[in-house]
């Protein structure tokens, strides 16, 4: 079987079935901006106009808008719920997880991590029409998670009714060692 075949055979696997996604939920943010010259006080500083902001869920939620994409229904496992100071980005994140059709059910928002968020600058090109990412910007915290809340997602894991689970790391201290494994385990034990 060729790879666009076997890529057709899992997604035609993939309808209707539960997928559970593993791993940190990010707040994706484009933030579209329009070039309006040089700063005055800084003559190598952009100075932009803002058009617009979209949000999206990002990280583990990325791989749950795919799986939907794909005809299966996604269940995020995770762990947040503090919003950054002075962006409300856990209040904003829930929005678009629920905007998006994304189940908030096993996310455990108790665990009080702060939401990662990424801000992604696209510059909106008038005299072509087309658009181009200038900068990205990350808040995160790269603190391994604790091992209450990585039992807690272990826990979670253990507990789905999924067939097929995707672990989705960024290598920002979200999925640890500990729990990498102890997934691997559970999912060689599940078959």
């Amino acid at each position: 079987m060729d790879s666009k075949g076997l890529v057709q055979f899992l997604l035609s696997r993939l309808k209707g079935k539960v997928v559970a996604l593993v791993g940190e939920v990010i707040l994706d943010e484009f933030i579209r901006v329009m070039l309006r010259g040089h700063s005055s006080e800084d003559i190598r500083a952009d100075n932009v106009r803002i058009l617009g902001r979209k949000w999206l869920p990002g990280g583990a939620g990325t791989s749950a808008r795919v799986v939907q994409s794909m005809g299966g229904i996604a269940e995020v496992i995770s762990a947040t719920g503090r919003d950054r100071p002075k962006i409300f980005t856990w209040t904003i994140l829930q929005q678009i997880l629920r905007e998006h059709g994304i189940s908030e059910a096993s996310i455990d928002s108790r665990a009080q991590l702060t939401v990662s968020h990424k801000m992604r600058f696209v510059r909106h090109r008038d005299e072509v029409a087309y658009e181009e990412l200038d900068y990205v910007a990350d808040e995160f915290d790269d603190t391994p998670i604790s091992e209450d809340i990585a039992k807690a997602l272990l826990g979670s894991v253990e507990a789905t009714k999924a067939k097929v689970l995707v672990v989705s790391d960024y290598n920002r201290g979200f999925i640890t060692p500990w729990l990498a494994q102890r997934i691997s385990k559970f999912t060689k034990r599940a078959g």
